[in-house]
């Protein structure tokens, strides 16, 4: 027979600490699609279809919004349906190392065309595309070695630079009207036209970014060819002033799009629910409501609920909610099985961590009040008040911290003052001045406030040493410098 310690121990050994980003299921693109990316993409496919023109198109999200996730179904997508599209996905920061996006772009193309069994289509391509990438030669091995050699000087010595340009400039016509060659292949065969997406932008070289959409802009501008561009828009504008100086890298990239779209920031609850369920903390904490461990409320609604509805209301980004999940998941593997952390005390925690340093340091060092948290978290939830979640977890935070503040009683005996403010409560007698009790609960409605004093009863001697905020702390500290390397 299994004991309960055995029990969570295996369970916290199956809470991931890295995940990779499954395979995409051609038949079965959009099933892990909890972020509802499928609406977005579905509009996409509506502009792109059919389109002749040549067409450019940005599609904006923030960090943890989910563009990598909708661009690579979307992709998959595009191929499956019954009437398939071409459609070549590709991650720009992968092949940044190149000093010539132009290079890139022909090696995405020879890949997916010669994987379609179709390398004939591209054959003319590649060959005019060749003199075009030998120009930037030199450039490729000055960044590699850093000494500068130009490999063409023999070749052009007796030329002159308009002669130079001149072949430039017929090498370049020359190979768009072979990219336009095999775009009408492509929209012959299939009825659409072929779709390249770029995906990362923002995360590459900044001269890299900007070559790269040069490239688009002068070389793959020609009909069926449809470029859609997942970008955070703010980072990109940002890396190219830091290489640039003060121009106004918004206006500078607009004239690349003709389209530009935003991709609406994910719900807050949905993607916790999907960290979750990736780190595979919902199983642990399933284990723990099975086993009834008595110093934590994790169960399935908790692990998703009391992250999202704290972090929410302290304003944290997608990327935040990201860091703090995969914090949650490298504590719980570290904590010993018999003692794992207060859910709510460590959302708590990892919340004043990231969002309010002073607080933070308050709680670990022991000298915060319960009630000045609560009425700041108050004042920072706004409209999350009308909820009766929020309310709900709000009796829970309350009632835990009673448990482990010893600021607030004079024997030394966590949470004995609470109880005889909240019984007084309960008898009708309304002091002038609470010592302990946080404003809102001293106009709490009675079930609040029996809620909370037997949350304090329950807990305050029985398992709430490990959720010591200065213990939780060390953990903290420790894993952020980790994740962070």
């Amino acid at each position: 027979m299994v004991s309960n310690f055995e029990a969570i121990e295996k369970a916290q050994k199956s809470v991931a600490l890295k995940v990779e980003e499954p395979e995409v299921d051609a038949d079965r693109p959009w099933e892990d699609d909890l972020l509802n990316r499928h609406e977005i993409a579905t509009r996409l496919t509506n502009l792109v279809a059919n389109q002749e023109a040549p067409l450019t198109v940005s599609l904006h999200g923030q960090w943890g919004t989910g563009k990598t996730f909708m661009l690579r179904r979307w992709q998959k997508d595009l191929e499956s349906g019954d009437q398939p599209y071409r459609a070549i996905y590709f991650n720009a920061w992968e092949d940044d190392f190149c000093d010539d996006p132009l290079l890139a772009f022909i090696g995405q193309l020879s890949e997916y065309f010669g994987k379609a069994g179709q390398g004939s289509l591209l054959e003319q391509t590649v060959q005019k595309a060749l003199p075009l990438i030998r120009e930037n030669l030199t450039g490729i091995f000055r960044a590699t070695t850093g000494v500068s050699i130009d490999l063409n000087q023999l070749a052009q010595r007796d030329k002159s630079l308009l002669e130079v340009y001149q072949e430039q400039r017929a090498t370049k016509d020359e190979l768009k009207k072979e990219l336009a060659s095999l775009a009408k292949k492509v929209a012959e065969e299939t009825g659409h036209p072929l779709v390249f997406i770029v995906d990362e932008l923002d995360r590459c070289r900044p001269t890299f970014a900007i070559e790269l959409l040069e490239r688009v802009k002068h070389i793959f501008d020609v009909p069926s060819i449809v470029f859609v561009f997942g970008l955070n828009r703010d980072e990109l504008c940002k890396s190219l002033t830091s290489v640039y100086g003060d121009i106004d890298a918004d206006v500078y990239l607009r004239r690349f799009f003709d389209f530009e779209f935003n991709l609406p920031e994910a719900d807050p609850i949905k993607y916790c629910q999907h960290l979750v369920a990736r780190f595979q903390l919902d199983q642990w904490a399933l284990t723990l409501r099975g086993v009834r461990v008595k110093s934590t409320a994790w169960d399935h609604p908790n692990v998703v609920g009391v992250p999202a509805m704290l972090w929410n209301a302290l304003d944290f980004s997608l990327r935040d909610i990201d860091y703090g999940i995969r914090l949650i998941a490298l504590l719980v593997r570290s904590a010993p099985a018999d003692l794992p952390p207060n859910d709510y005390l460590l959302s708590l925690l990892i919340g004043f961590k990231f969002k309010n340093p002073e607080i933070y340091r308050s709680l670990i060092s022991g000298r915060f009040r319960t009630g000045d948290i609560i009425d700041y978290l108050i004042s920072e939830a706004g409209a999350q008040l009308n909820g009766r979640d929020f309310v709900a977890h709000l009796d829970w935070i309350e009632g835990f911290l009673y448990c482990v503040d010893e600021t607030n009683d004079r024997r030394h005996d966590p949470g004995n003052e609470a109880i005889a403010e909240i019984d007084g409560l309960l008898k009708g007698e309304h002091p002038r001045e609470f010592r302990v009790l946080s404003k809102r609960l001293q106009h709490a409605d009675e079930r609040n406030l029996r809620r909370v004093h037997q949350i304090i009863r329950d807990m305050r001697f029985e398992g709430m040493e490990n959720s010591v905020f200065g213990h939780l702390a060390r953990f903290i500290d420790t894993y952020q410098a980790e994740l962070r390397r």
